[in-house]
């Protein structure tokens, strides 16, 4: 039930990816979503063949679960997570995919804007990248045996600016857990990086608008 009209700027950046809206498989999970909002996502997205929108009603009331539910219908090689009142910018996907393939990644990241969505809310820092790493390259490659690896990020920073390779999630069973209802993504990024091989780090590169709202 985000705010219809920064969903609508989520689709629209979205279909403005540099690497093609029809080569990206969008999984859009409607939880416990209400009658009207359900008939206004359809109306918005159904017209599009790599999109797939489902509902999903239960007693959860995390991002766990509709995350977790998104997996299973996942087919492709990465998946990147994105909120429904959040945007990306038009190259975000196709220059962080274009590094992890490079570099043959388990995980990649860049930085986000964050914005203000609703009155009375106060912007801390608009621009989110708390990291032990030298921000004055475009890019960094750490490997499981790199002594940065442990303080590649703030891991509070959860999933919203970050690429995952699916196989190093469902080869060790990595999941959202939905009984932790505050930092989910933060257990998840852990043991991620757990198992990661290699991750890539562009601290330059702004490629998530994160909406605060009330």
């Amino acid at each position: 039930n985000a705010k219809l009209h920064l969903f609508g700027k989520c689709v629209e950046s979205m279909r403005a990816q540099t690497m093609g809206f029809e080569n990206i498989q969008w999984v859009i999970a409607l939880h416990n979503s209400e009658e009207d909002y359900v008939a206004a996502v359809h109306e918005l997205c159904d017209g599009f063949p790599n999109v797939e929108v489902f509902e999903l009603y239960n007693e959860s009331r995390t991002a766990s679960s509709p995350r977790n539910a998104c997996m299973e219908h996942v087919t492709g090689e990465y998946v990147f997570f994105l909120d429904a009142d959040d945007f990306l910018f038009p190259y975000a996907l196709e220059e962080l995919l274009s590094k992890m393939v490079e570099h043959d990644a388990d995980i990649g990241s860049f930085r986000e804007e964050s914005l203000v969505g609703s009155e009375g809310l106060q912007l801390v820092d608009n621009l989110r990248f708390k990291t032990l790493l030298d921000q004055t390259v475009p890019i960094h490659v750490l490997h499981r045996d790199s002594p940065e690896m442990a303080g590649w990020i703030d891991p509070r920073n959860g999933t919203v600016h970050k690429m995952y390779r699916v196989a190093l999630l469902r080869e060790h069973g990595i999941t959202f857990e939905d009984d932790v209802t505050i930092g989910e993504d933060i257990t998840f990024n852990l043991r991620c990086l757990r198992h990661a091989d290699t991750v890539v780090v562009l601290p330059q590169l702004i490629g998530y608008g994160y909406v605060m709202n009330a």
